[in-house]
C-alpha cells in the first residue's frame, strides 16, 4: 500500500497549480486548484470544493476555501483543461 500512496503523491505533484477533479473512495468529487501536496494530503483552493452532498473538511482559519483531502482516500484524479 506505500508504493500507491508514494504513487498517487507523485501524481498530485505533477498537477500543482493545475485545476483538477478528484474522486474519492467514498464516491466524493471535488473540483479545485491543486495548491499544495505533501507526503499525506493534497490541498485544493477555490471552483467547487465539494461536489457531492457530504460536508467538506477544511483546513486552517486564515483561508477557508482551501479543502484538504487525505492521499490514501483518492480513487482518481482527473486533469481539467
Amino acid at each position: 500500500m506505500v508504493i500507491r500512496v508514494y504513487e498517487i503523491y507523485q501524481a498530485c505533484r505533477s498537477c500543482l497549480n493545475r485545476r483538477i477533479r478528484v474522486y474519492m473512495r467514498s464516491g466524493e468529487i471535488y473540483e479545485g486548484t491543486v495548491v499544495n501536496v505533501d507526503p499525506n494530503y493534497l490541498y485544493l483552493e477555490g471552483g467547487s470544493a465539494s461536489i457531492s452532498s457530504k460536508k467538506v473538511k477544511v483546513k486552517g482559519f486564515l483561508n477557508p476555501f482551501i479543502t484538504t483531502l487525505v492521499l490514501f482516500d483518492l480513487l482518481a484524479i482527473a486533469l481539467l483543461v
